[in-house]
């Protein structure tokens, strides 16, 4: 811009005379730079194009850093792609890094927690809880009252529901007060409840026979909780039978055939026990199983370790160890779990009445102390045997034949409450007897 006012007035002055040198030594302001104006005029050209851009900054200096600030500020305009950068700060998809929220989600269903299916578990356990076998926790040194109380039949021998005919087994079912009796005589299972004056037909009544609906001198009875059934021993139809307790149930089931059987037992895990008098075998068997297994005796009728001979009555303790009253042998032996010989645990093999002899053992039970309870038939009396001793003592009974409240004719089953009162089936007087624990 000065260099072109410089020019005019050159211009105006010396129209004609326009040169190089007068140019130099004339105007005023040229003076200043006197160097190399005709590259200032290329450089003006230059500079022209990009004007507007720096016009400022020209007052101070030469025209050549005038040019060389020019191209800097193109630069700069260009530096504005700097903008760019921003652009860059984009969503720098660290937004997209909340996909962490798919590890809240795995946390989801490590409710396995949920699996808490014990509780299935829990309720099988109490239910076996329920069929658990029913041992009497009695002292040692208990005693019983010496007389006892009539709580079935005692009215004669007969077949109306405040009779019995030669009842043989028994079965104590503490939840409902209930005495459950094998009513040989007169073919049927009968119910009384504790305090009342006659008792109700549960299985058979209804003659003797082979039908489903009928029993033949049926010698012993449980209850199996699990089904809330009755198993009999239906001994001359030589056959088990089970028979519901629920209400309508008018016939059983033959759960065993071809056994000529005399007593039964059932362990904690519904395993039934059974005896045969014709094999002298005592055999265990699962729910639904027709052969069982041996567990005592099978050698044929003999008085050896290995033998029994007329096994009628038993009991099965919670290590599933066999007690059977071996009759014919006057003797009663233990069979531990998978034993193949017994152990003379009372009596011997001599007949007689001495407190060392049993004559023809029934009904028995151990308690909680692995102290046995036995009834002998022949003696009309019940004996304990504590563990380990060489003789038994009398608890009740023991008073020769007859019908008076301390005396039995041809006793036959045994059990007890929980209370540890004794229960027992006095055969040839048609009664079931209590003695109350003192």
């Amino acid at each position: 811009m000065v260099f072109s006012v410089c020019l005019w007035w050159i211009l105006q002055r010396h129209p004609s005379t326009f040169v190089d040198k007068t140019m130099k030594k004339e105007c005023p302001t040229c003076l200043k730079s006197t160097t190399t104006t005709t590259t200032a005029t290329t450089t003006i050209t230059a500079t022209t194009t990009s004007t507007t851009t720096t016009t400022t900054t020209t007052a101070t200096t030469t025209t050549a850093t005038t040019t060389t600030t020019i191209t800097a500020t193109t630069t700069s305009t260009t530096t504005t792609t700097t903008t760019t950068t921003t652009t860059t700060t984009t969503t720098t998809t660290t937004t997209t890094t909340t996909t962490t929220t798919t590890t809240t989600t795995t946390t989801t269903t490590t409710t396995t927690t949920t699996t808490t299916t014990t509780t299935t578990t829990t309720t099988t356990t109490t239910r076996t809880a329920t069929t658990k076998i029913a041992i009497p926790e009695i002292p040692v040194n208990a005693r019983w009252e010496q007389s006892g109380v009539t709580v079935a039949g005692g009215n004669g021998e007969g077949d109306v529901t405040d009779q019995l005919s030669n009842p043989e087994g028994l079965f104590i079912d503490d939840d409902e007060k209930t005495v459950v009796i094998a009513d040989w005589g007169n073919h049927r299972i009968v119910q009384w409840k504790v305090g009342n004056r006659s008792g109700h037909v549960i299985a058979g009544g209804n003659g003797q026979g082979s039908r489903l609906d009928q029993l033949d001198r049926p010698t012993d009875v449980l209850i199996d909780k699990e089904t809330d059934s009755l198993i009999i021993c239906d001994r001359w139809n030589r056959r088990i039978a089970r028979w519901s307790r629920r209400t309508g149930a008018n016939q059983g089931e033959i759960l065993i055939n071809n056994i000529f059987c005399r007593g039964l037992a059932m362990d904690d895990e519904r395993y039934l026990y059974v005896s045969d008098t014709n094999k002298h075998e005592v055999r265990r068997y699962q729910m639904g199983d027709k052969n069982g297994t041996l567990v005592a005796g099978g050698k044929g009728p003999g008085a050896g370790l290995n033998q029994l001979k007329m096994p009628a009555y038993l009991f099965v303790d919670r290590q599933q160890s066999v007690y059977v009253s071996d009759m014919e042998n006057n003797r009663v032996m233990k069979w531990n779990k998978g034993a193949t010989e017994g152990i003379i645990i009372a009596g011997s093999q001599d007949y007689g009445n001495a407190r060392t002899q049993s004559i023809h053992p029934s009904g028995l039970i151990v308690d909680s102390l692995g102290t046995l309870y036995i009834v002998e038939t022949a003696n009309d009396r019940v004996m304990r045997w504590t563990q380990g001793a060489k003789q038994g003592i009398i608890i009740v009974g023991g008073n020769g034949k007859g019908k008076e409240a301390n005396q039995f004719e041809h006793p036959r089953g045994l059990s007890f409450d929980r209370q540890g009162n004794l229960y027992v089936v006095d055969e040839n007087n048609n009664r079931v007897q209590r003695f109350s624990i003192q």
